[in-house]
């Protein structure tokens, strides 16, 4: 089965495709999840390992797999970020550093557009959409030729997988509003039928959210919105966020990882076996929603487990008042 799956690593963001040729990930989450999902998988080689930007939930639960020597991560796709100082990004640098010496794994440190053609696989297109050379030549902390300071959020790459059938999937990372308009200014084609919401439904930098979420959906017109969010962290996703997405996609469907306090005060107190037998972050404390997303790529249809009647069935039992019910 060729699939991407959307881990529920709390507030953060991982994504794990995995095809006949072998598997990519696209961030790692801020704890063991993904590692704990690569073991109960027995995924123990990685070809590709595409870090959108150096966000402590995007990079942290990597630290553990790059020490991991039993597992096989053949290149590191990552953009320089001087600026950054944190003890988890230097740790990130010092694992790599390892499996550098010792010759184990690639490390290509731009992340651009350009990089597209080496993602690209027999089954699927991986394509790096954000930033553009142009960009990435002014770095993290410079301004771009529009003027503008880029910010971490402002670089984090954009990422689109577009499967032989057709189903596609955009992966934005944090991208902020100033991101988003180089993209649009470019005339980027952006459109995917799965969306993974950028920066977990939390604002989009210093811009209007409504023109954010108008920009983001027109653009991309999805069918499918996935919100990475952790229970209790920035009470994400924002209201205003699912407000302005059902006034601009009024169909479109909604799932989150976690449960929101935005949509429910109490967790529930029973297992939920929509999402009970997947690796999780939320299934420690039983604050799932949807859980871990596996997203089926050997179908033209959105195919997901749980499945998009499970989950609204849940949601319509336990909190019937959620955001994606507004």
């Amino acid at each position: 089965m060729h699939k991407v799956t959307i881990l529920d690593v709390g507030h953060g963001n991982c994504a794990l495709i995995s095809d006949s040729a072998g598997s990519i990930v696209i961030d790692g989450g801020s704890h063991q999840t993904l590692l704990q999902y690569l073991e109960s998988a027995n995924i123990n080689m990685i070809d590709d390992v595409i870090i959108s930007h150096a966000d402590a939930d995007h990079i942290g639960g990597l630290i553990d797999v790059f020490l991991k020597s039993k597992i096989v991560v053949k290149r590191v796709f990552v953009n320089p970020d001087a600026l950054r100082t944190t003890n988890m990004w230097a740790e990130l640098r010092l694992a790599l550093s390892v499996r550098l010496k010792n010759k184990t794994t690639e490390i290509h440190t731009e992340l651009t557009s350009n990089v597209s053609s080496i993602l690209t696989r027999k089954s699927l297109t991986v394509e790096v959409l954000y930033p553009s050379p142009i960009s990435a030549m002014s770095g993290i902390g410079g301004a771009d030729l529009d003027g503008k300071i880029n910010d971490p959020n402002t670089m984090s790459a954009v990422v689109r997988v577009i499967a032989d059938t057709g189903l596609s999937l955009l992966l934005p990372g944090d991208i902020d509003d100033v991101g988003l308009d180089r993209l649009i200014a470019d005339n980027i084609d952006i459109n995917a039928r799965i969306l993974i919401y950028p920066h977990h439904g939390g604002l989009p930098g210093n811009g209007d959210i409504s023109e954010f979420v108008s920009k983001i959906c027109n653009n991309v017109n999805p069918e499918l919105i996935i919100f990475s969010v952790g229970r209790g962290k920035h009470n994400n996703p924002k209201p205003d966020v699912i407000k302005a997405i059902r006034t601009a996609i009024p169909d479109v469907q909604i799932m989150c990882t976690q449960l929101s306090e935005m949509c429910s005060g109490n967790t529930p107190s029973y297992e939920r076996h929509h999402n009970s037998d997947r690796v999780a972050q939320g299934l420690e404390t039983n604050v799932c929603c949807a859980g871990s997303i596996e997203l089926n790529l050997d179908t033209d249809q959105i195919i997901c487990l749980p499945s998009l009647e499970n989950h609204a069935d849940f949601v319509k039992e336990f909190a019937p008042s959620a955001l994606c019910n507004s």
